[in-house]
């Protein structure tokens, strides 16, 4: 039965950064747990079905790039990228709950959990990411436009958003040249937040290890 969890509506840390990359960068950050107790390091990265406001190419580009960096941020103990998951699970309708799920969360951030529980099942992942970049028309500022990029961690037990940031920067428009670097490089500004805020402390890191390390007898 689907029981909506509504998420990110009402941030518990917001953040407004000047940079001086192209105009004023809003850094919003939701968190309700800290990094020392998420109780999984396993990771499966979600695809979207819906296109993103952004020309598709760019969009695309900008998720692989996302996808790349959190499996090298040494973040996670397993990363199971989009390709992984579809080969594994090919011909299973648990691929094409996985694109509902991705949609539902970023588009309306509701999420479904008991389809975030089936899918941690098959990926064998205890937490699911789902990032997407956005063009929105911003009526107050100096430029026309802001790109946002937005990333989100998920626990697939409960379907309880743990981690979420919206990162964005003004823009002229769709054809601005400026597009492509700055979403780019708000990807990076997106993974300094996860290296922040995700990374557990060493000396949990080595309690965890030691502990796994002792078997029983």
């Amino acid at each position: 039965m689907f029981r909506p969890v509504w998420n990110g509506l009402v941030p518990l840390t917001a953040l407004v950064l000047l940079l001086g990359v192209s105009g004023c960068v809003s850094v919003n950050r939701y968190q309700t747990m800290n990094a020392d107790e998420i109780p999984s390091r396993n990771v499966l990265f979600l695809e979207k079905s819906s296109s993103s406001s952004l020309p598709e190419e760019l969009s695309e580009k900008i998720v692989s790039r996302m996808e790349q960096q959190v499996a090298a941020s040494g973040l996670f103990e397993k990363v199971v990228t989009r390709q992984e998951f579809k080969t594994a699970q090919a011909g299973n309708q648990i691929v094409q709950d996985g694109h509902t799920y991705a949609d539902l969360l970023g588009t309306m951030a509701v999420s479904d959990p008991d389809i975030a529980f089936r899918l941690g099942e098959a990926a064998g992942a205890g937490l699911l990411f789902q990032t997407e970049a956005v063009l929105l028309n911003c009526i107050s500022c100096k430029r026309q436009y802001r790109v946002g990029l937005i990333g989100q961690v998920v626990q697939a037990d409960t379907g309880q958003v743990v981690w979420r940031v919206h990162i964005s920067d003004n823009l002229d428009g769709a054809d601005d040249p400026d597009m492509e670097p700055l979403a780019l490089e708000l990807a990076e500004m997106l993974i300094q937040q996860m290296e922040t805020t995700l990374a557990p402390k060493w000396h949990r890191v080595r309690f965890n290890r030691l502990k796994n390390s002792q078997t029983p007898g």
